[in-house]
């Protein structure tokens, strides 16, 4: 996925230093549009943080939201 971004390091302590996910990553991932990655992060079911005015994703949330777990709030 994305090579770019910041590193951080998931609340479940996996992958520290994987950087954020950008939109089209997160579509590619769940192989989805990127649209229905903006729709579902601004009626809030895709956890997602913001940097300034970009959408960011967290990839071990979006891992945990594949497998229907339960996301850390952000």
């Amino acid at each position: 996925m994305g090579s770019k971004g910041a590193a951080v390091q998931s609340s479940q302590g996996d992958n520290e230093n994987e950087p954020l996910w950008d939109a089209r990553d997160v579509a590619g991932f769940l192989k989805v549009s990127r649209s229905w990655v903006y729709s579902h992060t601004e009626d809030g079911t895709l956890p997602s943080v913001r940097i300034g005015g970009l959408r960011r994703f967290i990839p071990a949330h979006i891992r945990s939201f594949a497998r229907r777990e339960s996301v850390p709030a952000s």
